[in-house]
């Protein structure tokens, strides 16, 4: 399930938290990515978890490792694979994150 990594969007104004994350915060791209895995403020959709989930991840944002890591498991919007998934855990451990 994705994640305590993020803080709760809830009924977040979810326009503030795109334009944050489309402005390349890394931390606000996994929190949409929450958003969308959850179908919190927005409709259900894991392909886009994905996509906020991997640009926050590329960053270098160990939960949106994580998270990327969770969908790769999973297969919840990407192919799943898992050998990517351990790839984006061990990229979110070394930088102290022990979750995935």
């Amino acid at each position: 399930m994705y994640q305590r990594h993020s803080r709760k969007t809830g009924s977040t104004d979810i326009s503030g938290l795109t334009k944050r994350a489309e402005s390349g915060d890394a931390t606000a791209q996994n929190q949409l990515g929450v958003a969308y895995s959850r179908g919190q403020s927005v409709d259900k959709d894991y392909e886009a978890a994905a996509r906020w989930f991997l640009r926050s991840a590329e960053q270098g944002n160990p939960d949106g490792q994580v998270n990327l890591g969770v969908a790769y498991g999973k297969g919840q919007g990407v192919k799943q694979d898992d050998i990517a998934a351990v790839k984006w855990f061990r990229k979110a451990a070394e930088q102290g994150n022990s979750t995935g």
